[in-house]
């Protein structure tokens, strides 16, 4: 049910490390702009488990994934869970 939501946070957080927007991407970024019946916090937890499970270094480097998880962390900051 969560699952069109999390691919659109993800595709968010996508855009916001490509464009180099840090934080600043996740305030566009409001529990209104979910769609009807998700709940902001199915979708937080869904982002926070990836955001766990990040493995360093089989995954990515230390430095890519630090700033993975730093954005993962503004988008679940923003969508306010």
């Amino acid at each position: 049910e969560a699952l069109p939501v999390v691919d659109a946070l993800l595709r968010h957080t996508t855009h916001a490390l490509l464009d180099g927007e840090g934080d600043a991407g996740a305030a566009a970024l409001s529990p209104d702009t979910l769609s009807g019946g998700i709940e902001p916090r199915a979708a937080a937890a869904s982002l926070g488990y990836l955001r766990d499970r990040i493995s360093v270094p089989r995954d990515m480097s230390y430095p890519a994934a630090r700033q993975l998880r730093a954005h993962l962390n503004g988008v679940i900051e923003g969508v306010g869970a």
